[in-house]
């Protein structure tokens, strides 16, 4: 049985000993020994103790049912000393509220693990859409608000926007000769090479996995996204020739570099279309 199933078990007991605990409650202030209002007041005290402990946490609680303990020892014990004797009733109410208020907490505890798995789930499924899963790169869902902070950024330092699209040449030809070992080698290895090439402060994308795209957000100067365009195509061609999968191919990148301007690229989109209109002047 796996853990899942055992905290499932728990919470089934856990609420059937709290039913039943609350029935047997029902029938000793029907027929018990001690007064009603006596019984109403533990009742009414034992409902806020189960109250705290579903609220908060086992240890608030049974420090509150603790303090209520030491309570009915007092009156226990003004009892048995001045009035009427003491009664096997009073253990009754001395017994109780620490049992429903572990019950509650074992029935209150499989939802809370729920809670924190769907939470956990939820982070897990955010991160999912903000990169992918094949390259570990942000996607394009992650493009348009990464191009609105950056473009903002423009606005108040002289530094330029830039966008780098890197594509394999001739890709209609080739995905037909290409296994899916090769491709999936062919994918990692350019993903490794844009990641060698900048680092973490650059923005990185997998645009498209039909035609593979890759795409960079920098602030790297114009003459320096030049030189890693040369090293990009140059590195990508020696891995090539080493590759055991990939040596048989000629491979070879297209990389185009677009311009930031607020004035012609208005949106991510219309920056994204640039950079891809320039790759056919990368011959």
């Amino acid at each position: 049985m796996n853990d899942s199933k055992k905290r499932g078990v728990i919470m089934d007991l856990c609420l059937l000993g709290f039913m039943t605990v609350v029935l047997l409650t029902a029938i000793f202030m029907a027929i018990g020994p001690l007064g009603f209002f006596f019984n109403l007041i533990c009742l009414m005290v034992t409902f806020i103790l189960v109250i705290i402990t579903y609220f908060t946490s086992i240890v608030t609680g049974l420090i509150f049912n603790l303090l209520f303990f030491f309570a009915q020892l007092v009156y226990v014990f003004y009892v048995s000393m001045y009035k009427d004797g003491f009664s096997l009733g009073y253990v009754f109410w001395l017994i109780v509220p620490p049992v429903l208020c572990l019950l509650i907490y074992g029935i209150t505890l499989r939802l809370r693990e729920q809670i924190a798995e769907n939470i956990q789930l939820r982070r897990s499924n955010t991160r999912l859409t903000a990169l992918d899963q094949e390259t570990n790169l942000r996607t394009l869902n992650m493009f348009d608000e990464d191009f609105s902070v950056l473009a903002m950024g423009t606005q108040d330092h002289p530094t330029q926007l830039n966008m780098m699209i890197i594509r394999i040449r001739y890709w209609d030809s080739l995905k037909s000769r290409l296994t899916n070992d090769q491709t999936k080698e062919l994918i990692h290895m350019i993903t490794e090479q844009v990641n060698t090439c900048y680092n973490d402060q650059n923005f990185k994308y997998i645009i498209d996995h039909s035609v593979p795209t890759w795409g960079v957000l920098t602030f790297h100067e114009m003459n320096e996204l030049k030189v890693i365009r040369a090293r990009l195509k140059e590195d990508l061609q020696k891995k090539v020739a080493t590759s055991e999968i990939l040596g048989s191919l000629k491979i070879e990148l297209i990389i185009s570099i677009a311009n930031y301007d607020k004035e012609e690229n208005k949106t991510s989109t219309d920056l994204l279309a640039a950079g891809i209109r320039e790759l056919q002047y990368d011959v």
